[in-house]
């Protein structure tokens, strides 16, 4: 069994590039629903998160309200390492739990991790090969405009609390460019599992 991790910043596609490898076969693990299963109301992770936000951060069924959470977070890096210390290690473990399962009931030949922050939460070890998406920071600018109904600025002040492109590459086996259409994207991961052994 082959492990992949998909990465890569805001707006650059990884999702899509992860729904496309889903369509060729792959076993997808997306490292996002992973964290809104652990924090559940009434789990460990949902508690730690109520006792450190306070209960503003709670919609009204009692679930994390991640647009009430998301601006404490990425405008406060007190905050944002807060967050991380209580999810990184919980979603780590059942990442981990999910790929032993799959590899112990020759469940998929192909597994893919898709996370946006893979290399900053130290994820590294889940995967055999690391697959990033990279689009220019004008595509993405544009993108979350169009997509997210961000303003330039919000999106460009997301963008820099992220890896750059640079260092995201510079620790891939992979690099699949996103900068046009759907088409050219499904071509390199085409053309990237065409070549996995």
């Amino acid at each position: 069994m082959i492990t992949i991790g998909i990465t890569g910043g805001i707006g650059s596609g990884k999702s899509t590039a992860s729904h496309i490898l889903g369509t060729l076969g792959a076993a997808v693990i997306d490292a996002d629903k992973v964290g809104h299963k652990i924090y559940r109301p009434d789990t460990p992770a949902w508690r730690e998160m109520v006792e450190t936000f306070g209960e503003g951060v709670l919609a009204a069924d009692r679930s994390i309200d991640r647009t009430k959470l998301g601006p404490i977070v990425f405008s406060q890096p007190e905050a944002l390492h807060k967050l991380n210390a209580i999810m990184h290690g919980k979603i780590f473990a059942y990442i981990q739990g999910q790929i032993d399962y799959m590899q112990d009931t020759q469940a998929a030949r192909v597994v893919v991790v898709e996370a946006a922050i893979l290399l900053e939460a130290g994820w590294r070890a889940l995967v055999d090969q690391l697959w990033v998406v990279v689009a220019e920071v004008d595509v993405v600018i544009a993108r979350l405009m169009h997509y997210k109904n961000f303003t330039a600025e919000q999106a460009r002040a997301r963008i820099v609390t992220q890896l750059s492109n640079e260092a995201r590459i510079a620790q891939a086996d992979q690099v699949l460019w996103n900068n046009t259409d759907l088409v050219t994207l499904r071509q390199g991961v085409e053309a990237a599992w065409n070549h996995l052994s």
